[in-house]
């Protein structure tokens, strides 16, 4: 016994000592990190000191940032920021007369980097107001690729490392198809849809893709590949053909090609960009480099504007992003339909919020849960002005949720539209079979287990399984043309599942603006006749610690848990099939979604 007591105190004290060690850490890290993004003298001296906002393009530029804890950093946990927060961030520094420039980093840590096309769209315009207030914007960049070089083109001067890659390449869109899989593996698949571009079915049961939908994504690609390099020539002075004889012609420049074809301006190390900007903004001895401080650490007294106790009426901002489910189980990366129509009730009785934006970046789901969510933007925007602003991606559910918006914006290389329905049904029974498992019972009616993956169902039960399909498009339809007060046969031509890039739906009626969150913003401030500098609500709030160590402790099921078998016996390779089918069981039912899980590099 005196042992074990022996035992049981020794580890409670290296209990201790182990987690006493990890907050002396973290106060180490947290002191370097401070040393390194303020010039000496600290905090108040660092908002005295004109130095160099740095934007580093690795820190991923996220619609929602999940939430962290306190060793996140010491656990490798890369950086990210909220677009609206980036945003504000870029602007409030444009006149800031303690800022003297920026410098965009775009270094090879950028590889793993989730900021979309549109977002780099909406930073580069921010990046360019910065610019357009009379400040100088230095990029240098390491291996860039595309989106770093799309938002550094709007650059003062561009520097590039002498030893670098350089990629111009233009830009392709990759599905997966895992039919030969299922197959293989005995698992039968049925698709019932409305829409002819409506095959997100067919990555479940094909091997290839389809000549119809390559020519479609092709012209989708084409023109979100039209606009960068129309921004970029505009930016460099650099006619478009020969952009295009750059990416036709090599791909894959060295430094020196990158120069002569005047896609940058200068080639110089690490060390040499030190010296230029140091000379031009003085030393900070502490750091050995330019007076700086990075867009992470950057603050202004307008930050604290938000946190206002008798908190006056201003713009709520709720975020929309991932796929839409009914209810999200714990997953924070869905649009849950039961904790969203909630909370726009909320804000619909909530005499604080003047106006209200929807921050939509999904690419559908459960058609029931988009119809569920519909409902509350149509009743909050009967009260109050609601505008929809459209991340990288607003396609069939969430276009759907978005109809009854007064507003709707998107970027040029948003993807919109995808207006259509789906249904997937599974037949495990070979499976089964391969195992020696075998099914059999009994039923009341004929369709009693119409749902079953235990059969392949019957012409009679695909066709009960299409009526429902068709009523569902036949409602897609109808909510679309009054809430865009476009005549129904008119969205019948622009449906059949078709996603069209951010132009062209303006073009199409589809959306009513082209811009990003500013703009969304500034609408929401005009239509609730609010003044500029008034304050902004973000939605979902951040959790207590208390609920977020409850879900910790809350199991995660799918109602598909027959496949639960499958991320075994398909092993790491086919871990995306595993998610593709886990998210679609949270879909219960017939689905609007876009027509392929694209992969756009």
């Amino acid at each position: 016994m005196l042992n074990f007591l022996k035992s049981v105190v020794a580890n409670f004290f290296a209990l201790l000592l182990f987690f006493g060690l990890l907050v002396v850490l973290g106060v180490m890290a947290v002191a370097g990190l401070m040393a390194l993004s303020l010039p000496k003298g600290g905090a108040e001296e660092f908002q005295k000191c004109k130095g160099v906002l740095v934007l580093d393009l690795s820190v991923s530029v996220a619609e929602t940032v999940p939430e962290t804890g306190p060793f996140d950093k010491l656990l490798g946990k890369p950086d990210s920021i909220e677009i609206f927060e980036l945003l504000r961030r870029l602007y409030d520094a444009s006149n800031d007369p303690n800022v003297g420039g920026m410098l965009i980093w775009g270094s090879t840590d950028t590889e793993g980097c989730e900021t979309s096309i549109a977002a780099s769209t909406e930073l580069r315009r921010a990046v360019k107001a910065f610019k357009d207030a009379g400040k100088p914007v230095f990029a240098y960049l390491e291996n860039p690729g595309l989106k770093d070089y799309y938002i550094a083109s709007s650059a003062t001067e561009i520097m590039l490392n002498p030893a670098s890659d350089f990629e111009f390449k233009g830009i392709a869109a990759n599905a997966v198809f895992f039919g030969n899989a299922l197959k293989k593996y005995g698992i039968g698949v049925q698709v019932v849809k409305c829409g002819k571009y409506k095959n997100f079915g067919d990555m479940f049961t094909r091997a290839d893709m389809p000549d119809e939908d390559k020519a479609h994504l092709s012209a989708l690609v084409g023109e979100l590949w039209t606009d960068i390099k129309e921004k970029i020539s505009r930016s460099r002075l650099i006619a478009v053909k020969d952009l295009d004889a750059v990416a036709e012609k090599r791909g894959l420049l060295t430094a020196k090609e990158a120069l002569d074809a005047r896609m940058v301006d200068l080639l110089c190390y690490k060390d040499e960009v030190i010296a230029r900007l140091s000379e031009r903004f003085g030393y900070d001895e502490e750091i050995l480099s330019f007076r700086q401080f990075s867009v992470l650490d950057y603050t202004t007294a307008r930050n604290g504007e938000d946190q206002a106790k008798d908190r006056p009426k201003g713009v709520a901002i709720v975020y929309l992003t991932g796929e839409i489910v009914e209810t999200s189980q714990g997953d924070a990366e869905l649009i849950a339909a039961d904790y969203v129509s909630g909370l726009l009730r909320d804000l619909r009785g909530d005499d604080t919020v003047g106006s209200v934006i929807l921050r939509i970046d999904s690419p559908g789901g459960s058609a029931y849960a988009s119809e569920v969510i519909r409902r509350e933007v149509q009743l909050l925007s009967a009260a109050k002005p609601v505008v929809v602003s459209f991340g990288s991606t607003g396609a069939s559910g969430a276009y759907w949720i978005a109809s009854p918006a007064r507003t709707i914006f998107c970027e040029e290389e948003s993807i919109v539209g995808s207006i259509g329905v789906f249904g997937i049904l599974f037949d495990a029974k070979k499976l089964g079979e391969d195992f020696g498992v075998t099914f059999d019972g009994v039923q009341t009616d004929p369709y009693s287990d119409i749902y079953s993956v235990t059969h392949l169902k019957t012409p009679a039960e695909i066709s009960r399984v299409q009526n429902l399909v068709d009523n569902i498009y036949e409602e897609f339809i109808r909510v679309v043309s009054e809430g865009r007060n476009i005549p129904a046969d008119e969205v019948r031509k622009l449906a059949n599942g078709r996603v069209y890039a951010g132009q062209t739906a303006k073009k199409l009626g589809l959306v009513n603006e082209i811009g990003g969150l500013g703009a969304a913003l500034s609408a929401a401030r005009t239509l609730g006749e609010m003044p500029e500098r008034t304050n902004v609500y973000s939605y979902p709030e951040e959790r207590t610690f208390e609920e977020r160590l409850a879900e910790a402790f809350t199991q995660y099921s799918f109602p598909f848990a027959q496949y639960a078998g499958l991320s075994k016996a398909l092993n790491e390779p086919y871990s995306v099939l595993t998610q593709r089918l886990t998210r679609l069981s949270a879909q219960n039912g017939v689905c609007a979604r876009m027509p392929y899980a694209l992969d756009i590099k």
